[in-house]
C-alpha cells in the first residue's frame, strides 16, 4: 500500500536522521472523520468504549477533557477489516487530580497509523496508557504516544 502525507511526528528532533519520526497516512482512507467529544466533570468517573469496526469509521477523532479530580476509563479498539486502513486521534486533557486509564486494542485493519496526545495540565494528574496490538504477516502499525507533563507529581 503506498504511503502520503505525515499523520503524526514524533517530537524528538536526536530521532529524525533515522527516519522513523514520521507515521504515513495510507492510501484509501474514507474522506469523512469520525469525531467525538468526551467530558467528566470535577470528581466524576467515567468509563467509555470506542470500536472501529465499519469502513465509514477508518478515519477516526476524538478529544476528552477530564476536569479536577474526574476519572475517564477509556478503550479504543480497532476491529476494521484487513484490507480497510485506518488512522486515529485521540487528545486528552488531564486537570489537577484527574486520572486517565487509557487502552488501545490494535485487532484488525492490516495498516494503521494511530496517535495519543496527553495533556497533564495538572498536579497530580496521571495517565495510565496500555497497548495491545498483532504485528503479523504484513500488518503496518504506527503508535505515536505523546504525554506532556505540565503539573507536578
Amino acid at each position: 500500500m503506498e504511503q502520503t502525507k505525515v499523520y503524526s511526528s514524533i517530537p524528538m528532533r536526536t530521532w529524525r536522521w533515522l527516519g522513523v519520526n514520521d507515521a504515513r497516512q495510507p492510501e484509501g482512507l474514507p474522506s469523512e472523520q469520525e469525531e467525538q467529544e468526551i467530558h467528566v466533570g470535577k470528581g466524576e468517573k467515567e468509563a467509555v468504549v470506542v470500536v472501529y469496526r465499519e469502513a465509514r469509521q477508518g478515519r477516526g477523532q476524538l478529544r476528552a477533557h477530564v476536569e479536577a479530580g474526574g476519572e475517564l476509563k477509556l478503550v479504543k479498539i480497532q476491529l476494521l477489516p484487513a484490507d480497510m486502513p485506518h488512522v486515529d486521534a485521540v487528545e486528552v486533557r488531564v486537570e489537577e487530580g484527574a486520572r486517565l486509564h487509557y487502552t488501545a486494542i490494535e485487532a484488525g485493519s492490516a495498516h494503521s497509523a494511530t496517535k495519543l496526545l496527553v495533556e497533564l495540565a495538572g498536579d497530580d494528574s496521571i495517565a495510565d496508557v496500555a497497548a495491545i496490538y498483532f504485528g503479523d504477516e504484513q500488518r503496518a502499525i504506527d503508535m505515536n504516544y505523546v504525554i506532556r507533563q505540565q503539573g507536578r507529581n
